[in-house]
C-alpha cells in the first residue's frame, strides 16, 4: 500500500511541476495604424534605416520593445526595456491582468494603459484598451504573433488628444531574459 501511495504522490507531483505555468518574454515589433476621429492617420512601425530594427514606440534605439506573458500571475505587458546585464524596464506601454493562454498556445488579452502614456516620434499618446489575439509557438524556436485592435485613445479620459482607434500586428523578433524589475 505504501508503494502505491508513493507512486501516486510522485505522479501527482511530477504532473504539477511539468504543468506549471511560466513567463515568456519576447522582443517584439508593433506595426499598424492609429486613426483619429477626424480621419488623421499615424503609422507605427520601425525607425527606418536602423539595424537592428528599432520600434518607433521606444524612446531610445538602444532599448527594445518586449512582450512579457506571465501565466503564473495571469499578467501580460508590453514595455520598453533597456537591455544589458539586468534588462530593466524603462516604461510600460500596455498591460493586462486578464489573459488566457491555452495548452496549444492560443493567446488573448486586453491591453490597457495605467493612465496616459506619452510616446516618442510624434505618435499620439496612448490612453485606451487594445485587444491582442495571437499564438505563442514553442515548436522549434519559441515565437509570438498576433493581431492588435481597439481604442488607442478615449478622449473622455484624455481630452488633450482626440479619440482614436488602432489596428495592427504584433510579432516577436526574438526571445529575451525577463527583466529583473518585472
Amino acid at each position: 500500500m505504501k508503494k502505491v501511495l508513493s507512486v501516486v504522490a510522485v505522479a501527482l507531483l511530477s504532473g504539477a511541476v511539468s504543468g506549471m505555468a511560466q513567463t515568456n518574454s519576447f522582443t517584439v515589433s508593433v506595426k499598424g495604424t492609429i486613426t483619429q476621429r477626424n480621419g488623421t492617420q499615424t503609422k507605427i512601425g520601425d525607425v527606418s534605416g536602423t539595424k537592428p530594427k528599432c520600434s518607433e514606440l521606444v524612446t531610445d534605439c538602444a532599448n527594445v520593445l518586449v512582450l512579457i506573458a506571465d501565466e503564473n500571475n495571469n499578467f501580460t505587458e508590453i514595455a520598453e526595456v533597456q537591455t544589458g546585464a539586468s534588462n530593466t524596464i524603462v516604461s510600460v506601454i500596455w498591460e493586462s491582468n486578464r489573459q488566457a493562454i491555452t495548452a496549444a498556445g492560443k493567446f488573448n488579452a486586453g491591453l490597457v494603459s495605467s493612465g496616459t502614456v506619452a510616446l516618442p516620434n510624434g505618435i499620439p499618446s496612448f490612453n485606451g484598451d487594445v485587444q491582442v489575439d495571437g499564438k505563442i509557438s514553442t515548436s522549434g524556436k519559441t515565437s509570438f504573433s498576433g493581431k492588435l485592435i481597439g481604442v488607442w485613445n478615449d478622449d473622455a479620459a484624455n481630452s488633450a488628444d482626440p479619440a482614436a482607434v488602432f489596428k495592427g500586428t504584433l510579432k516577436s523578433t526574438g526571445t529575451i531574459t525577463t527583466p529583473v524589475d518585472y
